[in-house]
């Protein structure tokens, strides 16, 4: 008997145990009721179960402090960590894909798990060929989930697309009272997933940083996505399907090369909303009207986010809007041993509780992190007083934008760069709204009939103004000799696209520039790569302006006759400047028409005139004159 009861002390003992918490970090292989393996993650703080037979996506996850809280109910339909390209519709081709895996590091101190799937030609080439790496680390005593995504293409062409990581997941075990916070230019976007019918469609087409978060409000246990700014295009949450997702910027991959982001996951518990996160802190902040006092009070419930902090110091400026009080701020106030338990703090300011003017309200961070290391941070947020929203009803535009960081991309390029001239000459047009009343094409044959024409065309999808076509493989773009862009914004071109014409360009390549409403000033093209490009720098933003009457030009005699000249007067130009070593070969009262000059080894022209109006001067005989004038210098004519 007495054997016995050892034996069922021991096998209790093993039991208890068994439910401990594991403090060395460490990586599991199991199989699953389906028979399929399942991939283990997990240290004191995190358990994660990673399934690589359907898109190595998390199909369970807990936290700690949240207990046996599970927040992935449905493993058919829901997950953390999944992997889309958003030209593809939902669910895409990773939904069900299988991953491969491998291990790189066991523990203790850290774990790390690589998974990777090559993609297929579903109907959409563009995406196939595409290595996908995705790996997720977790280091011992840590809260924050570390993932880097890796996409090399392993085609022989270049390819353009955006990745896309999304997570569903119903924040304290149910889909009721999940509460979505996102930094906007209009100030933090609150949405529900009680409300079918969320704001914007649920999207933040214009984010102010690098972070996404969802709180339970019955709970309060949460989860924040960090992503890199520089290359984030929108954060959205489907409230119906309780999601947290984001998508990237498309990003042209030549052959060979590779594009890589690194991305964090934050659970987080006792915070009631996030209005500011960095993967060091978390700040929910809320306002009250003090109307006997005349002062608003902020009060900021803070969190640290991945580390214990030895000390935080918070300064709360308040800036009143649509009147003239002077700026307020509060003395600074000191948070010793900032960790994982909230701690809250009050600021008041000085506010006209009668106006209830909106406001803007400025957070300055500075502290220790428990390594020692000093930091510092910022955060603006918006305040609407008697408004509803940031949104002035009269056109729609924000009373004010919080200021975004300034965006830094470099565009992943081939290891040598060169022209490809072939023996017909090749010419690129995409196309804009007004791009066919230029008649450039007409010109284009009758100079050169065996010249051929690749077209690609403006749509405007649910990601607003895109092509159809643009040849993001170098080899491709170097082998036009011309392209022309008609009536295109620059949102419509992307950043990858306006820098591989700079580099085409560069190398010999040449660029014809049509006007219409949706270029120049309209299109954007000041905040750009394409100020550098052109020889002329748009004015402003509204920048179409009623013509002169008087039309010169530069052109020798024997090609323009004076009393042609006069039938090239549009109704309505650009407002542009020429730079310094541009050449105007027209003017319209002294106003830029048709500009030229060489960019690198190629020439760039500038066709500032519409053809908007009941007069289009594209129609008459002297312009294709024109067009076959700068057509020949692009060297058409062979």
């Amino acid at each position: 008997m007495k054997v016995c009861s050892r034996l069922r002390g021991f096998s209790l003992f093993v039991f208890l145990f068994s439910f401990l918490p594991a403090f060395a970090a460490s990586v599991k292989v199991a199989p699953a009721g389906d028979g399929k393996e399942r991939i283990v993650m997990e240290n004191d703080q995190l358990r994660l179960q990673v399934n690589p037979n359907r898109g190595a996506r998390v199909e369970s996850f807990r936290f700690a402090p949240w207990g046996a809280t599970e927040i992935i109910q449905n493993k058919t339909q829901q997950g953390l960590l999944v992997d889309h390209f958003w030209q593809e519709y939902w669910p895409g081709q990773f939904w069900e894909a299988k991953y491969d895996y491998q291990v790189l590091a066991n523990g203790p101190a850290e774990i790390s798990v690589k998974f990777s799937c090559l993609s297929q030609d579903k109907g959409i080439p563009q995406v196939a060929g595409i290595l996908l790496e995705k790996t997720i680390t977790l280091k011992e005593n840590d809260r924050i989930v570390k993932v880097s995504v890796r996409l090399t293409n392993q085609s022989s062409e270049g390819k353009h697309l955006g990745y896309w990581l999304q997570n569903i997941c119903w924040l304290g075990g149910d889909k009721q009272g999940d509460r979505y916070f996102r930094p906007g230019k209009r100030g933090i976007s609150q949405d529900s997933s009680d409300d079918a019918n969320p704001p914007d469609a649920g999207f933040v087409r214009e984010p102010q940083a690098g972070w996404t978060a969802a709180i339970d409000e019955k709970s309060l246990t949460g989860l924040v996505g960090f992503m890199d700014y520089n290359d984030l295009w929108f954060l959205y949450n489907c409230t119906v399907a309780s999601t947290i997702e984001w998508q990237y910027d498309a990003v042209a991959i030549p052959p060979g090369k590779s594009w890589q982001t690194e991305v964090s996951l934050a659970p987080v518990s006792k915070l009631e909303s996030v209005s500011y996160a960095s993967e060091r802190l978390l700040v929910g902040v809320t306002f009250k009207e003090d109307k006997a006092q005349g002062r608003l009070d902020v009060t900021q419930t803070y969190l640290a986010a991945a580390s214990p902090l030895k000390s935080v110091e918070v300064q709360v400026a308040l800036e009143t809007l649509l009147s003239n009080p002077e700026p307020a701020s509060a003395p600074w106030q000191r948070i010793a041993n900032l960790a994982f338990e909230p701690q809250t703090i009050h600021a008041a300011l000085p506010y006209d509780t009668g106006k209830r003017a909106p406001a803007v309200i400025r957070l300055a961070f500075k502290g220790i992190a428990a390594n020692g290391d000093a930091f510092s941070e910022s955060a603006e947020l918006w305040y609407p007083g008697a408004l509803i929203a940031n949104t002035n009803p009269t056109d729609g535009s924000p009373f004010y934008s919080i200021k975004s960081p300034r965006k830094t991309k470099t565009l992943i390029k081939p290891d040598k760069i060169v022209r490809i001239v072939k023996d017909q000459p090749q010419v690129l047009f995409l196309k804009g709204f007004l791009s066919p009343a230029y008649k450039v094409e007409s010109a284009i044959k009758k100079l050169s009939p065996a010249v051929k024409v690749k077209e690609g065309y403006v749509y405007h999808g649910v990601f607003g103004q895109q092509l159809d076509f643009f040849p993001y493989d170098y080899d491709a773009l170097m082998s036009y000799d011309l392209v022309i862009l008609g009536d295109l914004s620059a949102v419509c071109l992307g950043d990858a696209a306006i820098e591989m014409l700079k580099d085409y360009c560069e190398r010999g390549g040449n660029l014809l520039v049509l006007g219409g409403p949706f270029a120049y000033g309209n299109g954007n093209y000041a905040a750009t790569a394409m100020d550098d490009l052109l020889p002329v720098r748009s004015q402003g933003p509204f920048d179409l302006r009623p013509a002169g009457n008087e039309v010169k030009a530069a052109f020798p005699q024997a090609i323009m006759k004076p009393d042609a000249i006069r039938a090239l007067r549009p109704e309505y130009l650009h407002q542009v400047r020429a730079k310094p070593d541009a050449k105007a070969l027209m003017t319209c009262d002294a106003s830029p028409l048709l500009v030229v000059w060489k960019y690198g080894g190629g020439n760039v022209c500038c066709v500032t005139g519409t053809p908007l109006g009941k007069y289009n001067f594209c129609d008459t005989q002297p312009w294709q004159e024109v067009l076959a004038y700068v057509l020949k210098d692009f060297g058409l004519n062979r």
